[in-house]
């Protein structure tokens, strides 16, 4: 996996390592699963502040490695999604966070992994999610796959939260590739943020983008 990720220029691995600990988006899930499982090889990964596309390039480098090693993969994307679902919760109540929390169970209970990619950062901020990244690398893992999808669980009892999803593979499908998808979704918000710029941040982003290709002022 190491070795997939470093060809797609993705710092991961021992690497690209910046803490051995384990966090609580690693811990949980296998309090759980040790509950029922022990005959098991564990790889834990992590996120970083790389671009959303980095992560679904690393889950598209994770499905490499398992189809090179002839295994069978069980991907556990774990994390909290909204943390503002809920005025008495410890973060309060952000519209976005209810929205945010409707939006990501809807698709996955579809199966639209195009949309984990298309949420905006801000509004992603907005809504205080941790798990979106997460998401985002198991969508990479089923690139050009149809999936089964099925939503088996939603709570925000203590304000954040709390989706539970299972998705399995039923074959290939070219039209769910949604890296190109997304790309080019964002080509075009760029173009259309750019064509609607008033004159002074225009000139602003010119001077800049300026000094970024010429080093003058």
């Amino acid at each position: 996996l190491e070795d997939f990720a470093h060809q797609n220029g993705i710092p991961a691995g021992t690497r690209g390592e910046r803490s051995a600990a384990l966090d609580h988006g690693t811990m949980l899930p296998l309090l759980f699963v040790n509950e029922a499982y022990t005959e098991y090889k564990l790889v834990r990964t992590g996120l970083s502040g790389l671009s959303v596309a980095d992560h679904y390039r690393f889950g598209m480098c994770i499905r490499a490695a398992a189809e090179r090693l002839g295994k069978k993969v069980v991907l556990i994307a774990s994390g909290d999604l909204s943390h503002k679902v809920s005025a008495e919760g410890p973060y309060g109540y952000a519209d976005e966070g209810v929205r945010f929390d409707r939006e990501i169970t809807q698709a996955m209970a579809s199966g639209d992994f195009l949309k984990f990619l298309s949420f905006t950062p801000e509004f992603a901020e907005k809504a205080a999610e941790c798990g979106l990244r997460s998401c985002v690398i198991m969508a990479g893992a089923f690139d050009g796959i149809d999936v089964v999808s099925e939503l088996l669980s939603y709570e925000g009892t203590f304000g954040v939260g709390y989706g539970v999803a299972s998705f399995l593979p039923k074959g290939e499908n070219p039209d769910r590739r949604f890296l190109e998808k997304y790309l080019a979704q964002e080509e075009a918000r760029m173009r259309d943020i750019k064509d609607n710029e008033d004159d002074y941040v225009k000139l602003a982003r010119y001077s800049v983008e300026h000094f970024v290709r010429t080093g003058k002022r």
